[in-house]
């Protein structure tokens, strides 16, 4: 009995390994990118909901100069309005500056963009 006991509870561990290795396997599948969005970018209305923003970092994985970091930038902001279902209809920038120290900003990002939906 004793024994029927120790190879169900070593098959129960080789079966939470396997389901551990998997899950862990699994979680380094999400790209760098999705990951750097959520991290480096946010897109919010405005108080009163007549303006949407898009406020990003930028730093030396993504300078601010760059136009190959600009455009993952620019993708970030697409994959946000898609998920939040904003601008349905297509987007556009209207305005892109830096961030003024007196400017609401909880996530210190440092580039802020003015969207209009089309």
């Amino acid at each position: 009995m004793q024994t029927d006991k120790f190879t169900i509870i070593r098959s129960l561990r080789v079966r939470l390994a396997s389901c551990l290795l998997i899950l862990l396997t699994g979680a380094g599948c999400a790209s760098d990118t999705s990951y750097d969005r959520h991290n480096l970018s946010r897109v919010w209305l405005s108080q009163d909901g007549s303006q949407l923003f898009f406020d990003a970092t930028a730093s030396t994985a993504y300078p601010a100069d760059s136009a190959e970091a600009e455009a993952i930038r620019l993708g970030w902001l697409s994959d946000w309005l898609k998920l939040r279902k904003f601008c349905t209809g297509g987007h556009r920038v209207s305005e892109r500056r830096a961030i003024r120290n007196d400017e609401y900003n909880p996530q210190r990002h440092n580039l802020r963009y003015q969207i209009e939906c089309i």
